[in-house]
């Protein structure tokens, strides 16, 4: 499945708008191949996957934007320096003359893009900071400056880190830390921190407060790396406890009296022999399924059924509001544990209880819609007020 075409379009337009230049301006040659060829890859790993937090970490290995951008780069040196030669000018004024006219047409080109983009792409692509540093380096080469003065003026106050992405990757990595609050595990969440403090630590350390871009990424592989079997066992012990809450949830529906109608056993098409085959299924193989579940669980975890409700993983799923039950219906379902064994029934009350519930619909957490409501406060921050409802609909 691929990654959702609005969120990839948006990593790829820069890029794509590097291509459409050089072709353009008729570049050819290897560089300019191996430059489409880098460009296929992005696209090629934006139709292989399906998280964008995924495709950044692979263009990052693979350092996929930083090759992009170094074959623009020399294919634009390659063409002033044949201009140059054409004209037989190698003079400071000529060169000052040229990286002016680059500059003004750099800033061009992002307004355009800006003018032709989606509502989305404008809020990737829109960086006023990006804009006033190209005007501040247009306004110093028409100051009157000499090459060189201009140069070290342009070393000096950190135009060219400025301009080479890295001074909006710490307003990526809050815009992640913001998302993993609301929605990530604690480890996610420690490991986005982390790298904030590294990013601010390594700004520190450097003369214009932005970090190597080079050594910044490998050093937060590096931090993902670490923490990445973290994340995975605790992502395994969760996704585990809720297979064993699911597997005693529709035992114990699957008793009641609107087990017909739901639609975990009736299926669109189901003939009425299907429907009842499918309870029978259901009571005859949870409780095996159950018990064999719990074996694992111990045996990869070296947790029981009551060391759960202690483990740090289930009180951050229960506490943190995006726990899909009600308080009624999870305490239903703890109970329902005791009895859930092959060959046996629920007691009549717990399947009262169950229709209950059912009837009065409490069965799902009613905090889950404010989790939803924080997630969107978040979104629109970033984005800007109803960026939420345009790309995903009053949801």
């Amino acid at each position: 499945m691929a990654i959702d075409k609005v969120m990839a379009d948006a990593m790829l337009t820069p890029f794509r708008n590097m291509i459409k230049e050089c072709e353009e301006k008729h570049f050819s040659g290897a560089k300019f191949n191996e430059l489409k060829l880098t460009f296929k890859r992005m696209e090629t790993l934006a139709t292989e996957l399906d998280d964008i937090n995924v495709f950044n970490a692979k263009c990052m290995e693979e350092a996929l934007q930083m090759k992009m951008s170094q074959l623009y780069s020399e294919l634009l040196s390659q063409e002033a320096k044949k201009s140059q030669c054409e004209n037989n000018d190698y003079s400071d004024e000529a060169l000052m003359k040229n990286t002016l006219k680059a500059y003004e047409d750099a800033l061009i080109q992002l307004k355009n893009s800006l003018k032709n983009a989606s509502y989305l792409e404008k809020n990737f692509l829109n960086d006023a900071e990006t804009i006033n540093t190209l005007s501040e380096i247009i306004s110093l080469a028409k100051s009157g400056l000499t090459y060189p003065e201009f140069l070290t003026v342009l070393i000096k106050k950190g135009y060219d880190k400025a301009l080479d992405g890295m001074s909006k990757e710490r307003k990526g990595i809050q815009f992640e830390i913001d998302i993993a609050k609301e929605t990530d595990i604690p480890p996610v969440i420690e490991m986005r921190e982390k790298t904030l403090e590294l990013f601010d630590t390594m700004a520190e350390k450097s003369p214009f407060n932005i970090p190597d871009a080079l050594k910044f990424h490998i050093k937060r592989n590096e931090l993902e790396w670490e923490y990445q079997p973290v994340i995975n066992r605790w992502r395994a012990i969760t996704e585990a406890f809720y297979q064993l809450f699911t597997l005693l949830y529709d035992w114990l529906d699957a008793y009641c009296d609107f087990a017909p109608f739901d639609g975990r056993w009736n299926f669109p098409g189901a003939t009425r022999a299907d429907v009842e085959k499918n309870i029978r299924r259901t009571k005859g193989t949870n409780p095996g399924f159950l018990k064999e579940r719990l074996r694992i669980f111990n045996e990869n975890f070296s947790l029981s059924w009551d060391n759960i409700f202690t483990h740090e993983t289930f009180l951050f799923e229960y506490k943190r509001g995006f726990f899909p039950y009600s308080n009624e219906r999870f305490e239903l379902i703890k109970k329902t544990f005791q009895y859930c064994i092959p060959h046996e029934k629920p007691p009549i009350e717990l399947i009262k209880q169950a229709e209950a519930l059912h009837k009065a619909k409490k069965c799902a957490n009613p905090q889950l819609k404010q989790s939803a409501e924080n997630m969107k406060r978040i979104y629109n921050k970033y984005y800007g007020e109803g960026a939420y409802e345009r790309s995903f609909g009053n949801k």
